[in-house]
């Protein structure tokens, strides 16, 4: 009769460890998920800094294309305005009244 009770007892301590075992990995998982989601957030808002750094370069340099750091800048005039796109996504407006 003990050594069916160590038994269960070593098997209930068994399933109590890889039950926290399990929520730890989940947590930690999940932790890990959210620090890579907030690092890609950080580096496409760089990314977009440095964008806006470009055009304004470009801006004050009077070009109308500007490629500095792997941004490449385009800058359109018209009369109503200007726009600035960075590979052919509008990332800049600027109306006039």
């Amino acid at each position: 009769m003990e050594h069916i009770k160590k038994r269960q007892v070593k098997a209930y301590i068994l399933y109590e460890s890889l039950l926290a075992t399990v929520i730890l990995i989940f947590i930690v998982t999940l932790f890990m998920s959210a620090i890579s989601r907030q690092q890609r957030e950080i580096a496409r808002m760089r990314h977009r800094q440095e964008a806006m750094a470009v055009a304004l370069m470009a801006v004050q340099t009077k070009q109308d294309q500007l490629q500095v750091n792997g941004c490449r800048i385009h800058i359109f005039k018209n009369q109503k305005g200007l726009s600035i796109s960075e590979n052919h996504q509008e990332i800049f407006r600027i109306k006039r009244k």
